[in-house]
């Protein structure tokens, strides 16, 4: 197994998320990278604002979108290291469709 890729499980032992690499091909060439699923209070460890601030721009998408695993919430790694170096792009990250604001 390669040291590079982050460990199988995340913070608290959460589930990973396995999704192609962005940018990637559907090919045999293409990876499967596993992002480590980070909940609320390590996000905002490392984004520090407030917790209603960060879940409007997550739903807006403004923020990466968040992944649901049963009744918890997460949001992947990767996706919150782009968006702290300005690096994220929203249209590259969005794997599902937005649900309306009710």
């Amino acid at each position: 197994m390669r040291n590079d890729l982050p460990e199988a499980t995340g913070g608290y032992g959460d589930p990973v998320g396995m999704r192609q690499c962005p940018g990637m091909s559907s090919g045999t060439e293409s990876r499967v990278v596993m992002d480590r699923l980070l909940r609320l209070n390590a996000v905002l460890e490392l984004v520090p604002v407030a917790s209603s601030t960060w879940r409007e721009w997550s739903r807006s998408g403004k923020a990466p979108a968040k992944v649901k695993r049963g009744r918890s919430t997460f949001w992947r790694e990767s996706e919150v290291l782009a968006f702290i170096s300005g690096a994220w792009n929203p249209s590259e990250n969005q794997d599902s469709p937005r649900m309306p604001a009710s």
